[in-house]
């Protein structure tokens, strides 16, 4: 299946929204609720409010990009990013989720860091506090 690709100065997004494996994005976007990456995203991210949509993100997560996903931008403005992709640009929020077999380059800024050891990583990080990987 060939990849679709959007292309648009901004998108404005309701609620949340799923970028599906076959979908390539190029924008910048701001999304009301949170956004699920399995494609490719290019474009800078916000995300206004927690999420509230059932099985999309989990709960209070703005940003999650999945294995094979990836985003080449920058994140700000957010509650909550899992990152098992790969993630390319600045990272604003209050917590950031590095999973086994992410790629993150950029500076990431936030409050509390879950990371695995394992990760590739380029940038400066700035947090309060590193922790534990959480269980899910």
């Amino acid at each position: 299946m060939a990849k679709e690709t959007l292309k648009k100065r901004m998108i404005r997004v309701m609620e949340g929204e799923q970028i599906d494996k076959d979908i390539v994005l190029v924008a910048d976007s701001n999304y009301y609720s949170c956004l699920r990456v399995e494609g490719k995203v290019t474009g800078n991210v916000s995300v206004f409010r927690e999420s509230t949509i059932g099985g999309l993100c989990p709960t209070n997560t703005n940003v999650v990009i999945l294995p094979g996903g990836s985003l080449n931008g920058d994140i700000s403005n957010l509650d909550k990013v899992d990152i098992a992709g790969e993630c390319s640009g600045d990272i604003k929020a209050s917590i950031i989720i590095i999973r086994r077999g992410a790629v993150v380059r950029g500076n990431i800024n936030c409050v509390v860091l879950y990371g695995d050891e394992t990760v590739a990583q380029e940038g400066v990080y700035c947090f309060f506090r590193k922790a534990a990987m959480p269980e899910n």
